[in-house]
């Protein structure tokens, strides 16, 4: 919820467009609820996370709480993915337009959120876009064809993607003990042109 009220924040003094809104918040009474089916096995959840007390803490808390936060959001009426759907099957130029204002919001958001200090995922921004970019080009490469600026987005980071993938993979063995991907991600991002920003009559 903190989280939230930061980024509403951001949102309503025009420093970012990139967060939903949120409205109203309360905190409601309740009675204990079951924990979600994959938190059920305690031992087997905090054995995933290398044994860690603090995941244990955590799970219990939450088998026991007895009072629930409810948060009321700005409804966003689609997904990325769903929009990109939309762009795809429109084909042409509709896709290639979509392409460079999804690659333009992305770094922005990371950026946005690497300079605040607000890391989504990891301990360091560079995963934060290696995630959202990988993302990018499983959806990409999924589609039958490709106009060229979307190749070009494809080419551009799927060396990213060859390093960032396998991590994801690893990540849903029975322990979380992968490799810290920091460094390589760093280097990778290195080598990665950044295009010149486009303005809003680009896309």
């Amino acid at each position: 919820m903190a989280d939230l009220q930061l980024t509403t924040e951001w949102v309503l003094s025009g420093q970012t467009h990139a967060f939903a809104v949120m409205y109203h918040h309360r905190v409601l009474a309740g009675e204990p609820s079951p924990l979600p089916r994959e938190l059920r096995d305690v031992d087997r959840a905090v054995h995933y996370w290398e044994g860690a007390p603090a995941v244990r803490g955590r799970i219990e808390a939450l088998r026991a709480a007895t009072a629930y936060v409810w948060m009321f959001l700005e409804l966003l009426p689609q997904t990325l993915g769903e929009w990109l759907d939309e762009q795809a099957a429109r084909g042409g130029q509709a896709l290639e337009n979509a392409c460079q204002m999804v690659e333009r919001e992305l770094h922005a958001a990371v950026d946005f959120m690497g300079t605040n200090d607000f890391l989504h995922l990891d301990a360091h921004v560079d995963y934060d876009r290696s995630y959202v970019f990988t993302q990018l080009i499983r959806w990409l490469t999924s589609l039958d064809t490709l106009p060229p600026g979307a190749d070009r987005v494809v080419q551009q980071y799927a060396p990213v993607a060859a390093i960032t993938a396998p991590f994801q993979r690893e990540l849903q063995t029975p322990t979380r003990a992968a490799i810290h991907l920091a460094a390589a991600q760093q280097t990778e991002w290195r080598r990665t042109p950044r295009r010149a920003p486009l303005s809003s009559t680009d896309a």
